[in-house]
Parts: C-alpha cells; sequence; structure tokens
C-alpha cells in the first residue's frame, strides 16, 4: 500500500499531499456518519410486533430493541390520556431534532469531495507552468528535464479524479440511506400515531 501512493505524493509534489488530505476528512466524514446510520437501525418487523400488543410497558422487548419505541413509550405512559394533537407536536418536535442530525455533515463531505478535482486541475496548471519554465530555460531538447512537469501535470489529474469519483460514491450513498431513514421514520410515527388514535377513541 505504501510502495502504490508514495510514487503519487513524491512526484505530484504538494498538490498531491492536498488532495490525499482532502481523500482522508471526506472518507472520516462518511465513516461518521456510516456509523451513525447504523445506530439509528431500525426493525419493520419490532414495530409491526409493537403496534399488535397491547401492551406499552418500556420492559417489553420490542422496545429494548428500538428507539424510536422507547422514545414513544415513555412519553405515551406519562402522557396516555391527552389529545393526539399533542403527540402530533411531540413526533413534529423530535423529527426537528433528528433529521439535521442525519443531514450534519453530508453537505461537508460533499464540499471536500467538490474539491478534489479542484485540486487536480490546479495540479495540471502546476505541471504545465513548471514545463513551460523548463522550456524557456533549457529549450526542448531534454525530454527528461519536460517529462518531469508534464508528470507532475498527469499525476495530480489523475488523483483529483481517482479521489472525488469514490468518495462523491460514497456521499450519494450516504445520501439516499439518510433519505430511506426519513421516509421511513415519518411512516412509523404515522403508524404510532394512528395507534394511538385507535387507543384513545
Amino acid at each position: 500500500m505504501y510502495s502504490l501512493f508514495m510514487p503519487y505524493l513524491e512526484k505530484g509534489g504538494i498538490v498531491n499531499v492536498l488532495i490525499a488530505i482532502v481523500c482522508f476528512v471526506a472518507v472520516y466524514i462518511g465513516l461518521g456518519k456510516l456509523f451513525m446510520y447504523y445506530s439509528f437501525r431500525r426493525s419493520k418487523k419490532t414495530l409491526e410486533r409493537f403496534l399488535k400488543n397491547n401492551e406499552t410497558n418500556n420492559k417489553t422487548k420490542e422496545v429494548k430493541k428500538d428507539w424510536l419505541l422507547k422514545f414513544f413509550t415513555s412519553e405515551y405512559n406519562k402522557n396516555s390520556k391527552r389529545q393526539i394533537k399533542f403527540f402530533h407536536n411531540l413526533f413534529r418536535e423530535m423529527l426537528l431534532e433528528k433529521i439535521p442530525q442525519l443531514e450534519r455533515g453530508l453537505n461537508s463531505m460533499a464540499a471536500w469531495v467538490s474539491v478534489a478535482p479542484l485540486l487536480g486541475l490546479l495540479g495540471t496548471v502546476v505541471g504545465m507552468v513548471k514545463t513551460f519554465s523548463i522550456i524557456t530555460r533549457f529549450g526542448v531538447g531534454n525530454p527528461s528535464l519536460l517529462s518531469e512537469g508534464i508528470s507532475v501535470a498527469l499525476l495530480t489529474t489523475q488523483s483529483g479524479l481517482i479521489v472525488a469519483f469514490p468518495c462523491l460514491l460514497f456521499h450519494n450513498y450516504l445520501l439516499e440511506r439518510k433519505n430511506a431513514m426519513v421516509k421511513e421514520l415519518i411512516a412509523d410515527i404515522e403508524k404510532l400515531l394512528i395507534w394511538i388514535e385507535s387507543r384513545n377513541n
């Protein structure tokens, strides 16, 4: 692994070092969101079993497995005689807290990912400027001198694209997973509200 990446860092110069830093930051943010989404993971069967069960005790197996049901049973046991509007507002406040948590960091990750190809382009410009300065000083008679500037231009462009493509796919995966989690969460809240309304009636 070391021998694979070191030529890029050595020949690409400071631009490739910056691209490597961008890659590290983007992947770090992405993995953090992935672990967070894992902690938010819920099972549809758990909610279905809960809705079929008339008990709302916190000690039930279903509640222990699901953070939404923990939140719901805790509030319902304290406010079971309240009107349905109270629970609408309660879930709305919960969504206003949870959804920003799920979204936080995704925009930053997208910004970091977009920087990688721009740095690659910067490296291309730096390499071409270096090439032209060599031509000005020594002419075009020495291909080995010219190849140094051209290699910088090509390696940095390649590095920027290599970093940008997988990180962009990773970001899109996280975004789709976040959207799916929000949709599922809203759908499950609707089911709980229907359940509360049927119980109160």
